[in-house]
């Protein structure tokens, strides 16, 4: 019964974070007639700045809450300036031209991984009536096909 419940309890926060993130892109896409595919590297920019703050000895909630979307707005303000803003209404073209950082972006991550030689702590994943589950996502997939299937 517990797991049902956790189950169900993801199943809306799931819901509820595709409703808002659609209803977001839809105002961006709508309103400015922008698509920008980096936004998912200014999210890594963030997580990264807040790491090397707390590393630097900086109070972690001082580096997310103030030093992170900071930077990240700078570095937005610069590519909307610089890139975005003379493509304007030429939503192809913004698409293309945001995935270079895209592509920075990546070269970048695997830059800093390798030059860090960092290495994650593995942890033991999940097991599901004797499966091994890398993610949540066969368990919540099929509960919310079997939601919508009624």
């Amino acid at each position: 019964m517990d797991y049902a419940a956790v189950v169900f309890l993801e199943i809306i926060y799931m819901i509820a974070f595709l409703a808002l993130t659609s209803a977001g892109l839809a105002v961006v896409f709508g309103m400015m007639r922008v698509i920008n595919l980096a936004h998912g590297e200014f999210v890594m920019i963030g997580g990264y700045t807040t790491i090397a703050c707390a590393k630097a000895g900086i109070n972690i909630y001082v580096a997310m809450l103030v030093v992170s979307p900071l930077v990240v707005g700078i570095l937005g303000l610069l590519v909307e300036r610089l890139v975005v803003r003379q493509l304007y209404g030429r939503m192809i073209d913004t698409m293309l031209a945001t995935t270079t950082p895209i592509n920075v972006g990546r070269l970048a991550t695997r830059g800093t991984v390798i030059a860090s030689n960092a290495s994650v702590p593995a942890k033991p994943m999940p097991q599901v009536a004797g499966i091994w589950l890398a993610s949540r996502m066969p368990v919540t997939v099929p509960a919310c096909q079997a939601v919508q299937l009624g």
